[in-house]
C-alpha cells in the first residue's frame, strides 16, 4: 500500500507556511494570530516574482521571530510506504499517525 498526499501540501513551502501560520490554516495547531502575518502569507500565494516573494519571505520570517518564542522543527517528509498486513491507516494532510489508534493486524497474519 503506498499513501501519498496532494503534491501543492508536499512541495509548496507558501502552502506549508499558510497552514501552520495563517489565522485561518488547518495546521495552525499553536492558534497563532497576527493579522500581518496573515495578510503577508495571503500575499505569498498570489506572488509569482521571486525577489517579491523572497522579501515576503523575509517578512514573515522576521516576524516570526519576534512573535514566538520557540519553535519546533519537526522533519516528516509525508510519504509512507507500509505491508499489506498493516490494517486501519487513514492518513490526511496531518499525516498517516492521527489513525495510530486504529491501526491492527489480523491475527491471521500477525507474527
Amino acid at each position: 500500500m503506498f499513501l501519498g498526499f496532494v503534491p501543492e501540501k508536499i512541495y509548496s513551502p507558501a502552502a506549508e507556511l499558510y497552514s501552520q501560520f495563517h489565522t485561518g490554516g488547518f495546521s495552525n495547531l499553536s492558534s497563532y494570530s497576527v493579522a500581518e502575518v496573515d495578510s503577508l502569507l495571503d500575499r505569498l500565494a498570489q506572488t509569482i516574482d521571486m525577489e517579491e516573494s523572497a522579501r515576503i519571505y523575509r517578512q514573515i520570517q522576521q516576524r516570526a521571530a519576534e512573535d514566538v518564542p520557540i519553535l519546533y522543527v519537526v522533519n516528516d517528509p509525508r510519504v509512507i510506504i507500509l505491508g499489506q498486513r498493516l490494517q486501519g491507516v487513514e492518513a490526511d494532510l496531518n499525516g498517516p499517525l492521527a489513525s495510530v489508534t486504529r491501526w491492527w493486524v489480523s491475527a491471521g497474519r500477525q507474527r
